[in-house]
């Protein structure tokens, strides 16, 4: 599976709009119905659920996700983050969709001091304040209810990406950024997930297919040096075996590990490469012990 950069993700979802062709709204729709598919397993129906949403697109997918929890049972409300100027155009379509059919669900936040008038009975959050776009430190009001969220609540869901966080880099500076307990991110693997430095900010990610071109995938990310392997693409690695087959018919691997005083790194690498399929291993080292 392809890691891809912010820029690359917005390049393919362009190409999934233009070719498969659906519209950015409908594309919207398509990955907020695979977020409440988990989410439904994740919350219980009597848990009180606040969904932060920023006025990006990211905000776009709560809202969206919002209005579907509500459709389905349960109590949820969008609190609207008026962080920014201006609304993209899909999270406005999802605003006003929600205003026409549950405007009692909707608190709108626009200074720090309205955050302490929350319901403090919320036992779950959803965070969809920003996407993979950030690229600079939160300021303002968006970093003051990133830190609002962190001290009043537990059990915090982050839709794609944990808001403030950079995707593509170290988030150097940023003092700001959502520590969530489960990061649903939509169709790959983020870089930044997988920086030690930013466990405390996803601790756990799920991937979500949300039907993302595949030929875009490939057109886009073949420059994108990096993979992550999950075990479907390991499992398809691996030939099977019967009671009468032999080593030498699963490669014979030579290692070349360890030194003097460093037998240990010979031993954890040959332990590995048995275990990932090889049949046979000559382990060459130098005066182990």
């Amino acid at each position: 599976m392809k890691i891809l950069s912010a820029t690359q993700i917005r390049s393919v979802d362009e190409f999934s709009i233009l070719h498969e062709p659906i519209s950015s709204v409908d594309l919207m729709e398509r990955a907020a119905m695979a977020c409440l598919r988990r989410l439904i397993k994740l919350i219980k129906l009597d848990e009180e659920i606040l969904v932060f949403c920023g006025k990006g697109n990211n905000g776009g997918d709560g809202l969206a996700i919002v209005r579907l929890l509500i459709e389905q049972g349960f109590s949820c409300k969008a609190v609207l983050v008026h962080g920014s100027d201006r609304f993209s155009v899909e999270a406005e379509h999802y605003l006003l969709q929600l205003k026409e059919k549950y405007a009692c669900r909707i608190i709108e936040i626009r200074t720090a001091e309205e955050l302490s008038t929350l319901p403090d009975s919320a036992e779950v959050v959803v965070d969809a304040l920003l996407g993979t776009g950030t690229n600079r430190p939160v300021e303002g009001l968006y970093g003051e209810c990133i830190d609002f969220i962190n001290a009043h609540f537990k059990k915090i869901l982050s839709i794609d990406v944990p808001s403030g966080l950079f995707i593509d880099s170290y988030s150097a500076g940023n003092k700001h950024i959502i520590t969530c307990s489960l990061t649903l991110t939509f169709q790959f693997p983020k870089l930044a997930f997988l920086f030690p430095e930013n466990k405390r900010y996803v601790p756990e990610f799920e991937i979500l297919n949300i039907g993302l071109s595949q030929e875009g995938t490939e057109l886009i990310g073949s420059s994108s040096p990096y993979f992550y392997l999950t075990k479907r693409d390991i499992s398809s690695l691996l030939k099977p075996r019967n009671k009468f087959s032999h080593k030498g018919d699963f490669g014979h691997a030579l290692l070349l590990a360890g030194s003097k005083g460093k037998s240990g790194a010979a031993i954890i690498s040959a332990k590995g490469c048995l275990g990932s399929g090889a049949g046979l291993l000559t382990l060459h080292s130098n005066g182990t012990t």
